[in-house]
């Protein structure tokens, strides 16, 4: 199974962590992480400086920016649970996050890509061709603040026989929110059930 799922923390202004004490508590909390790789501090803000990567099934890279972790569907029922845990992990480094964003790879069949050509698509123009990329926007609206929401359908040369539908979610930069549980809780639930409601076709 090829889907996956990515969860972006948007680091606040106050920013200085100690990337060693970061990645031995992420280990002690997840130790099938493995080793991690400690890269130097540079000027440039996105410049990683905590890796883990000996695990396909879940891996993580953390910058002065960002933290950006990938996970297949061995973990998705725990998605929650490790965005809460590294939001403690920083807590005690007195280390704040201000905005998450949520990406899902699904991949589908090639049933799924006759389904998305005879909704999306006039087959007269494109029973004929290779791969066709479909992109659509949304913002959600929630109790909590509004979701940018992007969708991309993609029918990818390389990869004939499958349809990648790719959804991808972000707290919006310009609204001032909570970040707390009750907000990640509401942005993964509200962006799960789109997900749902689009598949199902």
């Amino acid at each position: 199974m090829n889907d996956s799922k990515e969860i972006c923390l948007y680091f606040g202004d106050k920013l200085n962590y100690n990337p060693m004490n970061i990645a031995q508590e992420l280990t002690s909390r997840y130790k099938e992480l493995g080793n991690p790789i400690l890269l130097p501090v540079t000027n440039d803000k996105r410049t990683p400086v905590i890796i883990f990567q000996e695990n396909p099934d879940f891996y993580l890279r953390c910058n002065h920016d960002t933290l950006n972790f990938v996970v297949n569907h061995n973990y998705f029922d725990k998605l929650e649970g490790i965005i809460f845990d590294i939001i403690d992990t920083f807590e005690e480094e007195d280390i704040e996050f201000v905005r998450i964003g949520y990406v899902n790879n699904l991949y589908f069949d090639k049933n799924k890509i006759e389904k998305v050509r005879n909704i999306y698509l006039k087959e007269e123009y494109t029973s004929d061709m290779e791969e066709f990329q479909i992109f659509l926007y949304k913002e959600l609206n929630t109790k909590y603040g509004n979701i940018n929401a992007w969708e991309r359908v993609i029918s990818e040369g390389n990869r004939k026989h499958e349809l990648l539908m790719q959804y991808d979610f972000n707290s919006k930069q310009e609204e001032v929110i909570e970040f707390n549980m009750k907000y990640i809780k509401e942005f993964i639930k509200a962006s799960n059930e789109y997900i749902e409601s689009r598949i199902n076709i």
